[in-house]
């Protein structure tokens, strides 16, 4: 459709303002509103916009030396401009001309530009001379008068401007030839201004046509007198597109009036525009509009693992700068999508870091609570989605996990409504990682195709360490989990000015940072410019800036451009009347030097303070009570909290007219953080802790003392108060609970009355004990230790089974929050003055495990040991001699039950002092093993006869397994090893068909099996998954000491099981930097075969990072472990370093590190590289004869090739490729060359057939050296080329690599293929 043009007086007088909508190029039609707004509306926005293109082009024209416009813009009129536009009509219907005499046309109308096509200048000047007249130059001030009356003329839609009606006894000037006289501007303007104070402002407003907007901006156009000026008069061109922009683009604000011109506009709203943060709000709907089309698209992020990532936005600034007010956009956005968003959100206190737990837990049950909501709805769709979320759920965790579950996530009762949750009461909590894993779980089984879960978390610098790094791994956790991390996004709220590198936010923000499934987004707000303010006072006051540009630099100066600072005054300049409405400008006005001379605090919190001394005495002490429960509060409370000051609910109308509350549902909030933080300050430290005391001392009392006294320990749980109130996200929030808030923040030693102590002490048992019973360890540990403080100095005569209570379920909160200093600390003193051991052999267990964590083994060793014999188990270090005459007793008694047997057994068990022996022994296994002492097999033998006497408990799982471990490591005895396989698994079945769960013992039990056992009798490739499998179930218990060390063991499993390495390399090693947090035992282990996988690969990568400065080489790490006695770790350092050393074929220095190794006094080090140790040790014994000679060598090499052989006939699917290779490096050393072909022939094919592709290249690599060795340089190269090619497939680009340096053309083709017969009857030739 061709473009339509006529000039704009044309386009005017024709109605096309009236008829239609009329859009600019740059306008979306499809999301304009011209269509659904009223025909006034319309008409005034069609207006503006021809407005806009005309002012435009006569700014150009006033500026172009060649135009008239500039020259003497008298001349100038509406019909010297022509206006191009498109019709927007059917693609059937055809433009039609424009005809200003004919009806008025219908339809939209697509506006394309404004030209000017007045006469050239040139012709101009010959017309004056014609005349005899000058030239009229006139100045921009001129000029914007005489623009003003063109627009006028567009605005009224052809009416020509004229003097006012009570100016009009002065007539227009005459024309002049060729100039419209109706655009004579300069002599009307001199008219109007000598008339009546009837100003252009008023006649426009009472012809109630216009908005006042229109009316102010063509008023202070034309009528620039000071009488007749209705505002501020334009100083420039630009000042005038500008208002006719957001005329368009903000036309609610800037156009339309949403008041009644004669009425008091409403109150302006500071701040709730977000005003100077578009661009930090663009980016945040940004990435949730990226995350909404991924998860809509979730079949994309199935198959491509880069769409599947969690997005991360995490929002920084100092306080007050808006960060919380940014995330409303987002809720408002979620909440207008038609995907069905879940949108959860928390918000962290100041001082109630303690708190955070709940917090968390509170946003996570909301997930939860949407799924029975669900439920509730009824209708097909949702019915079969609640089926598919519980039927989920119930996979992924199981029905009994749940019932740990519950006081973290209350709202799984109602989602699975027909499970009895009564009789599972005592069932253990989720702590942890446990709890980690289980809250993961779940928000995969929520998630439902197309869905969107939004996490928001606000004021994450005050949130506990613990709650940290639950949000970060199940954000991590979510994120790697394929097809679910595109359908969650997190949104995290932080003080830039409160956290630094050692703050405990640090962590999980780098590490989510760093995770591969996380995409991270950082937005940085800065204070507010001048535009900034500028723009928020004109949104705010609906005004153009010219207005407002001189207030807003007073307030950016006076601020500073602080967001919430700037907020606060401007609020308070409205409240007492230095802004306000001015009924006869029809606008807000102000003193712009009263202004600036108003005296502001340095800060914002000094303002805030200033402005609350105003209030009553009655209400400033109300707010001083709310204050010291921080920045929120539950409305109920503040009835209870009625009797102790009268007022409080009277006080909150007047808080919310002020800005100072607000409310959301039931919770009472400060409107700001810092309003709350200026109102406690405000207080004298003095009178801070009398508040406190007296508003703890009045709830506490309000706990009935039946309450008090059912305080019980923490295995048969606690009583609990009748009420429950919400602090802020705090569910569980109790009188007891508040109470105790009260009472710490005034401290111990505030509190001189040691009967009063005990009390408070009592409190804060039955509170902590209340926070453990629904897994939030870090409130339960607060109350317990500020219980513990409170304590009289006589406290263990006063009240023997309080201390006892508080120290008990202390260690076990310290424990489960990793806390190791702290379990130490308590444990201490409860052992000390608990004189029956029996009594704590749970927190002795603890701190035994806890020691191993630190890996502090000599000092577990001592501390294990000393409890045995407080246990009358008689601990001596045995001789060799005893040893084996201790094994040889164990298995004559064992040989007495068979497997049936000792299932029957787990039914007997007759004395928990037993159990409690086993689990010291148990705890104390591990620094045995590592330490390589003789009291290792000691102890197993005394379990093994302890278990079979008094029945078995889920430890002999663990006790058995062990046992035959040491049957094939020290006897080498692999029957007997099997046969005690057995009798663990039976042990593991019995509970496991009992309990239908996996405890931690036998999770333990199975690894044991698997690492150390089971790897002589199946592929390491097989045992792999197994243990990754069983890191799993560690991780679902809480375990996470074991899920690491079975992760390490697995990945290690699969590098020398063949599986392919840039598999392993990706897949595996990219978490070492977690494990090494986590367990540094462990992780030690995952280095030091990173550093073969990248032998092995030639990748270069700092594997030693991640143990900290002190470690940055091999050399470093067996320091380390020879300064912990950990002989396991330092013999598997001279394995890696052997193998290492034999594929670079530095003979010699592998030949060192055997001779290292043969000093450690432990059979060996890690159980999957064992065997891998005498194999390539062999290799080197005998190649080092060929090269060096030397009986010893290979005599020592011989004597591997025997046990290679053994194992081989015990599982000859593991072994019998590995003792054919080394068969055929012996026969070649005794020069039996065409015995050794064969063998090599015969290890190949034994490789190949096993699928043991790394073999299988190390068999054809030898071959082709005994080929070379031997003239046949063909089949050498033929068979290097295949170990190449193998090697490769493997991964082990860095052994192929070495093969091109050797100087063979392993790449060039043989004439004929060469196949492992034929080289067989080559070498028999």
């Amino acid at each position: 459709m061709a473009p339509i043009q006529t000039s704009v007086d044309e386009f005017i007088r024709s109605g096309r303002l009236s008829n239609g909508a009329i859009f600019l190029q740059h306008e979306d039609e499809a999301e304009s509103h011209a269509h659904s707004e009223s025909q006034p509306r319309r008409i005034m926005g069609n207006a503006v916009r021809v407005a806009l293109l005309f002012t435009k082009s006569f700014v150009r024209s006033f500026y172009h030396p060649e135009s008239i416009v500039g020259y003497d813009a008298n001349w100038i009129s509406l019909a010297n401009f022509i206006v191009e536009f498109e019709e927007i009509r059917g693609e059937d219907e055809e433009a039609e001309g424009l005809d200003s005499n004919a009806d008025s046309p219908g339809g939209d109308i697509l506006l394309l530009g404004v030209q000017d096509c007045s006469p050239d200048k040139i012709k101009y000047e010959q017309d004056l001379q014609k005349q005899q007249q000058p030239p009229k130059a006139h100045s921009q001030a001129s000029a914007i008068q005489i623009l003003g009356g063109l627009l006028y003329t567009i605005f009224t839609q052809g009416e020509a401007f004229s003097a006012l009606p009570d100016r009009s006894a002065i007539s227009p000037e005459p024309s002049v030839d060729g100039i419209d006289s109706s655009s004579s501007m300069s002599s009307r303007s001199a008219k109007s201004s000598r008339v009546s104070e009837t100003t252009l402002f008023s006649q426009l407003l009472e012809r109630n046509t216009f908005p006042l907007s229109i009316c102010r901006f063509m008023s202070d156009m034309i009528d620039t007198s000071s009488r007749g000026n209705a505002g501020k008069s334009f100083e420039s061109f630009n000042e005038i597109i500008e208002a006719l922009d957001q005329m368009i683009s903000q036309p609610n604000i800037f156009l339309h009036d949403s008041y009644s011109p004669y009425g008091v506009p409403p109150s302006p709203m500071f701040g709730h525009n977000l005003c100077g943060r578009k661009e930090e709000v663009a980016t945040l709907i940004e990435v949730a509009n990226k995350m909404e089309k991924l998860a809509s698209n979730s079949n994309n992020c199935d198959r491509d693992s880069s769409k599947s990532k969690l997005g991360a936005v995490f929002i920084s600034g100092p306080a007050g700068s808006g960060k919380s007010r940014l995330v409303q956009p987002l809720i408002d956005y979620a909440s207008s999508q038609s995907a069905g968003w879940i949108f959860t959100k928390a918000k962290f206190k100041r001082g109630r870091s303690y708190a955070s737990s709940g917090i968390v837990s509170v946003m996570f049950d909301e997930v939860v609570s949407h799924v029975v909501k669900m439920k509730e709805g009824g209708k097909p769709d949702q019915v079969a989605y609640f089926e598919r979320v519980t039927r989920s759920i119930l996979t992924t965790i199981g029905k009994d996990e749940l019932h740990g579950l519950v006081p973290f996530l209350p709202s799984l009762r109602m989602l699975f409504s027909d499970i009895d949750w009564e009789q599972h009461e005592n069932t253990q909590m989720h702590t942890g990682w446990q709890l980690i894993y289980s809250v993961t779980k779940i928000i995969e089984s929520v998630i439902d195709k197309g869905q969107l879960i939004v996490i928001c978390c606000d004021d994450l610098q005050w949130a506990e360490k613990s709650s940290l790094q639950l949000v970060g791994e199940v954000l991590i956790n979510l994120g790697n989990s394929k097809g679910i991390g595109c359908h969650c996004f997190f949104v995290g709220l932080y003080r830039s000015d409160e956290v630094d590198d050692d703050h405990p936010l640090s962590i999980p923000l780098s590490l989510l940072q760093l995770s591969h499934g996380v995409n991270f987004t950082e937005i940085m707000l800065s204070s507010l410019s001048h535009t900034d303010v500028a723009e928020m006072l004109m949104v705010e006051l609906k005004l153009p800036r010219r207005f407002v540009d001189e207030l807003a630099n007073v307030v950016r100066k006076k601020t500073s451009g602080h967001a919430l600072y700037v907020v606060e005054l401007l609020h308070s300049l409205f409240n007492e009347s230095f802004i306000a409405y001015n009924t006869r400008k029809y606008r807000y006005c102000w003193d712009i030097d009263r202004v600036d001379f108003i005296r502001t605090g340095d800060n914002v919190a000094e303002f805030i303070s200033n402005n609350l001394s105003s209030l009553t005495l009655e209400s400033q002490f109300v707010l001083k009570v709310l204050s010291c429960f921080g920045i929120q509060t539950d409305i109920s409370l503040l009835e209870v909290l009625e009797q102790f000051q009268k007022g409080m609910i009277a006080s909150l109308k007047d808080f919310f007219d002020k800005g100072i509350l607000d409310q959301a549902g039931p919770i009472l909030i400060f409107t700001h953080d810092l309003i709350q933080q200026a109102v406690y300050e405000g207080m004298s430290l003095d009178m801070r802790r009398s508040l406190h005391l007296q508003i703890g001392e009045y709830l506490g009392e309000m706990v009935t003392m039946e309450v008090i006294s059912s305080a019980k320990s923490t295995e048969s749980g606690m009583g609990q108060s009748q009420q429950a109130f919400y602090t802020g996200n705090l569910r569980t929030s109790s009188l007891i609970t508040l109470a105790c808030d009260q009472i710490n923040s005034v401290g111990f030693d505030s509190v001189g009355d040691e009967n009063q102590r005990m009390i408070f002490s009592k409190w804060n048992l039955i509170a902590g004990q209340e926070m453990a019973n629904e897994s939030n360890f870090t409130a339960a540990l607060y109350y317990l230790t500020n219980g513990i403080s409170f304590l009289a100095n006589d406290s263990w005569e006063r009240d023997r089974q309080l201390c006892l209570s508080l120290y008990n379920s202390a260690v076990i909160a310290a424990f489960a929050l990793g806390q190791c200093d702290t379990v130490f600390q308590f444990a201490d003193v409860l052992i000390e003055h608990e004189q029956v051991v029996e009594e704590t052999i749970g927190v002795q267990e603890i701190v035994l495990r806890t020691l191993l964590q630190k890996e502090k083994h000599k000092e577990s060793i001592s501390k294990g040991l000393h409890i045995l014999r407080q246990l009358n188990v008689k601990v001596s270090a045995p001789s060799r001699d005893e040893i084996a005459d201790l094994m040889a007793s164990t298995n004559a008694i064992a040989s007495q039950y068979s497997t049936n047997d000792i299932f029957n057994l787990c039914k007997k068990i007759s004395d928990d002092t037993g159990d409690g022996v086993l689990r010291i022994i148990c705890g104390i296994s591990a620094p045995l093993l590592v330490t390589g002492s003789p009291l290792y097999p000691l102890l197993l033998c005394q379990s093994v006869k302890y278990s079979l006497q008094h029945g078995l408990p889920p430890a002999s799982a663990r006790i058995f397994a062990m046992y035959g471990m040491l049957k094939i490591l020290k006897e080498s005895d692999y029957e007997a090893g099997k046969r005690w396989a057995d009798f663990s698994r039976a042990v593991i079945n019995y509970y496991e068909d009992s309990k239908n769960a996996k405890s931690n013992d036998i999770i333990v039990a199975l690894g044991i099996l698997s690492s150390f056992i089971d790897i002589w009798f199946a592929p390491l490739r097989d045992i792999a998954p197994k243990l990754m499998s069983l890191s799993k179930e560690a991780y679902k218990v809480g375990s996470i000491d074991v899920y690491y060390v079975y992760m390490s063991e697995g990945w290690a499993c699969s590098l020398y099981g063949g599986e392919n390495l840039s598999i392993v390399s990706t897949s595996s090693f990219q978490n070492v930097h977690l494990m090494a947090r986590h367990n540094p035992f462990a992780a030690k282990w995952a280095v030091i075969n990173s550093v073969m996988l990248m032998e092995l690969t030639g990748k270069k990568q700092d594997c030693f990072s991640v143990l900290g400065d002190s470690i940055s080489s091999l050399d470093d790490l067996e320091a380390d472990a020879k300064s912990s006695c950990n002989y396991h770790l330092l013999k598997s350092i001279n394995e890696i370093n052997l193998m290492r050393k034999y594929w670079r074929g530095d003979y010699i220095a592998a030949e060192e590190h055997f001779r290292k190794n043969s000093l450690i006094p432990l059979p060996a080090g890690q159980s999957c590289t064992a065997a891998l140790h005498v194999f390539f040790s062999c290799l080197v014994f005998f190649q080092l004869y060929r090269d060096l000679g030397g009986d010893d060598r290979l005599e020592e090499g011989r004597k591997m090739l025997k046990k290679m052989e053994r194992w081989s006939r015990v599982s000859p699917h593991v072994f019998e490729s590995k003792w054919r290779l080394l068969n055929a490096e012996y026969l070649v050393s005794i020069n039996e060359s065409a015995a050794a072909a064969e063998s090599y022939i015969q290890s190949i094919n034994t490789s190949r057939d096993r699928g043991n592709i790394h073999e299988l290249g190390l068999s054809y690599e030898l071959l082709g050296r005994y080929y070379s060795d031997h003239g046949s340089s063909a089949h050498c190269i033929h068979c290097l080329k295949q170990a190449h090619k193998f090697y490769t497939q493997w991964g082990a680009t860095a052994v192929a690599e070495r093969l091109v340096g050797l100087g063979l053309d392993i790449e060039s083709s043989l004439d004929t293929d060469l196949h492992v017969g034929n080289e067989s009857k080559c070498a028999h030739r």
